[in-house]
């Protein structure tokens, strides 16, 4: 007989929060070690953090969007709907800031321009506000009580 599969928070922050992350932290890992072990600002990519964040912010919308309420109302609904629309202006921001530093960098290391302080400003700015879609996804899954089975 089949064991009966249990919905878990636990494997949704897994697969919603730690997964979409693994690209930022192998990154960081490879720049680690192939910099002879030294830790600077440029060890972890801002970009991978920004495309991360934004994979992250895709996910949990989806998980938002197929979440059914046990008894419907049309307040959960819009709860629903605003937190799923939340997560997919973040997954917007991300891609855009992803974007924006790609090609700073590129018109720094090809076109010789001096985008270097501005490329640092940007850095900065997505560590920073990685935290917000992190915190939220939490916070969401902990409202909804968004489950995943295992």
């Amino acid at each position: 007989m089949p064991a009966e599969k249990i919905p878990k928070s636990s494997t949704w922050i897994r697969v919603h929060i730690v997964y979409p992350l693994i690209p930022f932290f192998l990154d960081g890992l490879i720049r680690y070690i192939s910099a002879d072990y030294v830790f600077n600002l440029t060890t972890f990519s801002s970009a991978t953090l920004a495309m991360s964040i934004a994979l992250l912010c895709v996910f949990v919308n989806q998980s938002i969007l197929t979440k059914k309420p046990i008894i419907p109302n049309e307040l959960d609904n819009e709860d629903l709907l605003g937190a799923a629309s939340q997560f997919m202006t973040y997954a917007f921001f991300g891609i855009a800031g992803f974007c924006i530093l790609v090609l700073l960098k590129a018109l720094n290391e090809f076109h010789g321009m001096k985008t270097q302080p501005i490329c640092e400003s940007f850095t900065y700015a997505i560590f920073v506000l990685s935290l917000l879609p992190i915190l939220n996804a939490i916070r969401a899954q902990r409202s909804f009580k968004l489950r995943t089975t295992t």
